[in-house]
């Protein structure tokens, strides 16, 4: 059962999700974890919401 519990989940993410992977320097990465912290925001919200804002202004022009 513990392997049919995933399943559906699994063949979602399959079929709907994508990853995406970027890099950046160090401290960069760092500094940015620690104000998300000191926010209280999740780094996933922020980069989700700058992606969004990109797309809304790309559909603007």
């Amino acid at each position: 059962m513990e392997k049919d519990k995933y399943t559906a989940q699994k063949k979602y993410a399959k079929s709907n999700i994508k990853k995406l992977s970027c890099s950046f320097k160090k401290e960069f990465v760092d500094d940015f974890a620690d104000s998300c912290r000191k926010l209280n925001i999740k780094q996933s919200d922020v980069i989700r919401n700058a992606m969004q804002d990109i797309i809304d202004k790309a559909k603007i022009r």
